[in-house]
């Protein structure tokens, strides 16, 4: 592809409405305070630029003699993390490149701009395609010293793929995974300023149900507990990351403004759907000192693929995926999220094969014996979406008075599944598949004969994608491309099980056949469900169907912080008699 045409990134144009274009963290907390007027905030991020100006014509660094130089692979989430908290004012280290993979379209962005970059880079940082690695190791002078591998969801193989790589290019090249770092793990671990306790749900895949666990921890701690919670959504920065710094999702119309991509919204509607606010963006430490500038009692960190938390945590858990056994050792970095979390939660336990549920207990015991294990229920509703085509309003198929009448028996499905899940994350199949099958849909249309544009590209990189249509929307263009899908497909009935409202991306009425979509929350274990579970274990690890028991105990932490010297950290917490199990 043409370079020019890359650079012409749609998404560039994206007119951001709780951002800084300076960089202060004051201009970012002026930008997200309702009470500021449009004509302050302006002015606020106009005398921030001028200050930074002025501040750059008189700074003088003093560099030392050499520099490690370091390249950093990245999907424009951890990399740029690492850069800001371990490199950015760093003078004996120089980053020389990001590289990008995983996100469509990510290759049109090439440059970590200033003044995110900070003033050791008043050029900003070079951002290169993964696939360029080779040619920029060998042409880098002075060499490379180091690697670093800073992204999520990969399998050891490729971990290893990518070390022989470098190996390859530049012999003397050191490849270090960023979990293998100590230096770079704790500082890159943000801590709060306040007294706000951090929750942590990560995962050991994609696709596991972090943001269901999310959802629920959030609802639970503030409807069942009285605290007042503010949840961190780990960064998704696919527009301008000047722009990006410090976002807040409170609204509907703050995606529309925002002209978020699908994946985005994927992670930031629900939380609004239910009420509720989320922060993201590319700098957490400023992203963290505004949302702490709320009063937190909580602040809640909803993890993004396998990555490890941002904001050291209190009480670290990780959700495991039955469907997807031995995963949790396999994935970099989930397999670290398993081993260290205070809690396993294993997911999706409704529909789950047994021995799967039973082999990640066993997982657990032997790699995390310390840990507590929580199983929980996963179950998917179908929900008509009445207006969502013209052809739905008066379809006889769609009777009001049960659910599970919603689609006919023996009709055929196009099932439209969540995009990283079903193809980085390596899913078969997902949550409109099953809910389909259990409706008695008597075939799941495979779209591929139907493919448009760019979807074309993503089943030729995706090679395993089952009979499935993963919702991608990176681009403007994207989106139409997959409205084209859906509308040549042929079929009876499309199930959507992203989750999202596909009407608001897509148009209310653009779609030519009825849209079906599935819900799915975080569900409680019945306890006799649990003493079957527990019948074949050959260990006296203990384990809950309720979630609501570990959250609780971790309230209790949380308002234990009256007396800061006595209180006691979550494991001691489940070491004691106040065990949450």
């Amino acid at each position: 592809m043409d370079r020019a045409m890359m650079d012409e990134d749609p998404w560039d144009q994206r007119g951001r409405h709780s951002l800084e274009l300076a960089g202060a963290d004051e201009i970012a907390r002026a930008t997200l305070r309702p009470s500021a007027s449009t004509e302050a905030k302006e002015a606020l991020a106009f005398d921030g630029e001028r200050q930074l100006e002025k501040g750059m014509a008189g700074v003088s660094i003093e560099m030392p003699a050499s520099r490690v130089r370091c390249v950093i692979l990245g999907a424009a989430g951890r990399d740029f993390h690492l850069f800001l908290t371990c490199f950015k004012d760093n003078p004996h280290v120089e980053v020389v490149a990001f590289t990008c993979t995983q996100i469509p379209f990510l290759e049109r962005r090439t440059v970590f701009p200033f003044p995110l970059s900070g003033p050791l880079y008043p050029g900003g940082v070079p951002i290169v395609p993964e696939f360029e690695l080779e040619h920029l190791l060998a042409g880098a002078t002075p060499h490379v010293d180091k690697v670093i591998l800073a992204y999520s969801d990969i399998s050891v193989d490729a971990v290893d793929k990518l070390r022989q790589r470098v190996a390859s290019a530049s012999p003397t090249t050191a490849f270090i995974p960023y979990t293998d770092d100590e230096a770079i793990l704790q500082k890159s671990l943000l801590r709060p300023r306040t007294r706000a306790k951090v929750l942590a749900i990560t995962g050991v895949r994609t696709g596991v149900g972090k943001s269901q666990a999310s959802r629920y921890a959030m609802k639970y701690l503030t409807q069942q507990e009285g605290l007042k919670v503010v949840s961190l959504r780990h960064p998704m920065p696919y527009g301008n990351l000047i722009e990006e710094r410090v976002q807040k999702f409170s609204s509907y119309e703050d995606l529309e403004r925002q002209h978020v991509t699908i994946e985005e919204r994927e992670e930031y509607e629900p939380y609004i759907a239910v009420g509720l606010s989320v922060y993201a963006g590319v700098d957490y430490q400023a992203i963290l000192d505004v949302a702490e500038s709320e009063s937190p009692d909580v602040i809640l960190f909803d993890g993004g693929n396998n990555d490890l938390p941002f904001i050291k945590p209190d009480l670290y858990i990780v959700v495991a995926d039955p469907f997807r056994p031995g995963h949790e050792t396999t994935y970099f970095p989930g397999n670290f999220n398993f081993t260290h979390a205070d809690v396993v939660l294993i997911n999706k336990t409704d529909s789950a094969p047994r021995n799967g549920v039973r082999g990640l207990m066993q997982s657990a015991h032997s790699r995390n014996p310390t840990a507590s294990i929580v199983v929980s229920r996963s179950p998917p509703t179908l929900i008509r979406e009445e207006s969502s085509c013209h052809l739905a309003r008066h379809d006889d198929r769609f009777p009001e008075q049960r659910p599970e009448h919603i689609i006919q028996k023996g009709c055929h499905v196009l099932c439209v599944e969540d995009g990283p899940s079903c193809t980085h994350g390596g899913m078969p199949f997902g949550a409109a598949t099953f809910a389909a099958l259990e409706a008695g849909a008597c075939e799941i249309v495979d779209p591929r004969p139907f493919l448009k544009g760019s979807l074309v590209d993503v089943f030729n990189k995706y090679e395993g994608l089952g009979p499935l249509l993963p919702c991608m929307g990176y681009s403007p263009q994207q989106v139409e491309d997959l409205k084209e899908t859906i509308n040549a497909t042929i079929c009876d009935t499309v199930v959507c099980g992203t989750p999202i409202d596909l009407r608001r991306v897509l148009g209310d009425g653009q779609l030519n056949k009825p849209l079906v979509r599935v819900r799915y929350e975080l569900c409680d274990v019945p306890e006799d469900e649990v003493k079957e579970l527990m019948s074949k274990q050959p260990f006296e690890q203990e384990v809950t169907g309720r979630f609501s028991n570990i959250l609780h105990k971790f309230a209790d932490l949380v308002r234990h912080d009256a007396n800061p010297q006595s209180v006691p950290t979550i494991q001691q917490f489940i070491a004691s008699g106040g065990n949450p199990l």
